[in-house]
């Protein structure tokens, strides 16, 4: 791993005293190294409100780590005072507890809950100080791994929904639909400001243009060529012609210009996007002042910044040259196909159609590590397949009342089908499939069926996540080779003894999982090649497999074998 956090025994890690109270938080001391990273984080930070609050501190770094025990101790200097502590999270706020003299303590833990943590310290209701500490993974690198996970998860998610409009709605139709509410179409907006901003600057580069005729009655002297249109208006028009010597001589006639123009109706419609947002941003900036609340000064500079790009856009670009939009009910293929074009109608479709995507993965805590990695797997799973082979059919994104609607939930079955074009196989990559056994329901996370051609049954994978590691132990089987907890080995033995199907011509219960493998954490995969438990894979097709944003390549290879693999050669892993 990148980021080894080592040391033991309980230690002040953080020591500060002010005017009114002492504080303390007491824990393992785990130094850590992040490679080819940033390392000049202290790992906390301390903000107050109160002007004179005397701050004396006798740390200068403490860093702290998921899945640990700390402890809090706050004291107060004055009896007549009363300190109180707060923490978002409930179940760390009611761990801290008064005691008798007035003091506070507690055993805190973080659990999987990733990121920037605030611990507000209040003396008499108000707050007297906060301390933000930056809580670390131990199972992955914090500034690669998990900030790529969170990246794959909104994108992937973003990218199916966007799949899904494309196929659904036209722009045409899209521009009659009744809109997003301004708290959700800013939301959105924020996501993709800086990919539009981008998109749109391509577009100014080289934006799309178009020859049209201009017609011009001019004097016939200045006529440049006669075409067969000036011939036509000449028919329509003798009057225009006169008799001059023995020869007839027209007066004037019709001039056809051909010129280059960039007010087409391709980049009238992009200004009509660049308006619509324009103005949802100016509502937005009104309706906020009005609000009479006092004001977030970081989201009004923001606001600002945005008004100003959009209009800069609408007044230093071949925009302002381009008229108004006019609706159509055919569909162009500019924003289908053309460099910067098409990405800016994405982004239209995600706005118009509120693509802050509703669902419990957009509901979860993003710092619930051990649920994200797991759906993480789903969705880059998915991500692999979708790069060598057809997505068929796709029910993780689904329409209803209110809007877009991301049907991935834990506890609940969601399945994507694809097709091996070359070969014609179907297989589905399925989510909390509920698989028969005679005794107890089984749900692994993730499972690979796989149609062979002339076979009657599936061949069934299971790839189940888990966010643990089972790091090399010193006189441990694994020395020196860290990799997936035995456990979760011994898991997959029993989804593959218990899931089972009934043969109906002999009517006897058979296996239908050919393999079952633990996904985990682990990102040098190299090193794991030589690891037991990948080693197992060739001979009894159960094992662990590395899964991170830094480490895919073992999952890719192995999926491209599987589904490539004739069903003698899954006949032969089976046994």
């Amino acid at each position: 791993m990148d980021s080894q956090p080592f040391g033991n025994g309980k230690e002040e890690l953080i020591v500060l005293e002010t005017d009114k109270i002492y504080f303390t938080i007491k824990g393992k001391n785990r130094k850590f190294e992040i490679e080819n990273e940033d390392t000049d984080s202290n790992g906390f930070k301390i903000t107050y409100e109160e002007d004179n609050i005397n701050l004396i501190l006798d740390t200068e770094k403490a860093y702290f780590f998921e899945y640990e025990n700390y402890e809090l101790i706050i004291e107060k200097k004055d009896k007549d005072i009363d300190i109180s502590f707060y923490h978002a999270n409930k179940d760390i706020r009611n761990r801290i507890t008064k005691n008798k003299s007035g003091s506070l303590s507690g055993i805190i833990s973080f659990k999987g809950e990733i990121g920037y943590s605030d611990l507000v310290i209040k003396v008499n209701g108000k707050n007297h100080f906060i301390m933000q500490v930056e809580v670390f993974p131990t199972k992955i690198d914090y500034r690669k791994d998990y900030i790529n996970i969170l990246k794959d998860v909104n994108e992937e998610i973003y990218n199916l929904a966007f799949d899904f409009l494309r196929r659904t709605y036209s722009i045409s139709g899209l521009s009659k639909n009744r809109g997003t509410s301004l708290s959700e179409y800013y939301s959105i907006l924020s996501y993709i400001f800086d990919k539009l901003k981008k998109s749109i600057n391509i577009i100014t580069i080289m934006p799309h243009h178009s020859l049209v005729n201009e017609r011009q009655i001019v004097p016939y002297h200045k006529i440049k060529s006669v075409t067969s249109e000036t011939i036509k208006w000449l028919e329509k028009k003798p009057e225009k012609i006169i008799k001059k010597g023995n020869k007839l001589l027209p007066v004037e006639a019709l001039q056809i210009n051909k010129r280059v123009t960039i007010d087409t109706n391709e980049n009238r419609f992009l200004k009509y996007i660049v308006q619509g947002i324009l103005f949802k941003l100016m509502e937005l900036r009104k309706k906020y002042l009005k609000l009479g609340r006092d004001v977030d000064k970081s989201f009004v500079e923001q606001l600002e910044v945005y008004i100003k790009t959009i209009q800069g856009f609408l007044n230093t670009t071949f925009l302002k040259d381009v008229g108004e939009y006019e609706f159509r009910e055919n569909s162009s293929m500019v924003f289908k196909m053309a460099l910067g074009y098409k990405d800016v109608y994405k982004y239209y479709l995600m706005l118009r159609k509120g693509l802050t995507l509703k669902g419990e993965i957009f509901k979860l805590n993003v710092k619930d590590l051990p649920l994200l990695y797991e759906y993480w797997c789903f969705i880059k799973i998915n991500a692999l397949l979708r790069k060598k082979y057809t997505l068929i059919s796709n029910d993780t994104v689904k329409v209803k009342n209110n809007g877009i609607f991301v049907a991935l939930k834990k506890g609940e079955e969601s399945k994507v089908v694809y097709e091996n074009a070359e070969t014609h196989e179907k297989f589905m990559l399925s989510y909390n499939l509920k698989m028969n056994s005679e005794t107890v329901g089984q749900k692994p996370d993730n499972v690979l069926s796989i149609d062979k051609i002339g076979e009657k049954i599936k061949y069934n994978y299971i790839f189940d996540a888990k966010y643990k590691l089972d790091r090399a132990i010193k006189d441990s089987q694994y020395e020196k080779k860290s990799g997936p907890k035995e456990e979760d080995i011994n898991t997959m033995h029993k989804y593959r003894d218990a899931i089972v199907y009934e043969n109906k011509q002999t009517g006897r219960f058979e296996r239908c999982i050919v393999g079952a493998f633990v996904l985990f954490p682990y990102g040098n995969e190299e090193e794991y090649l030589e690891h037991p438990l990948y080693k197992s894979i060739e001979k009894v097709n159960i094992g662990g497999i590395p899964f991170l944003p830094s480490a895919t390549r073992l999952m890719e290879e192995f999926l491209e074998e599987l589904i490539w693999e004739k069903h003698t050669d899954d006949s032969e892993r089976a046994l």
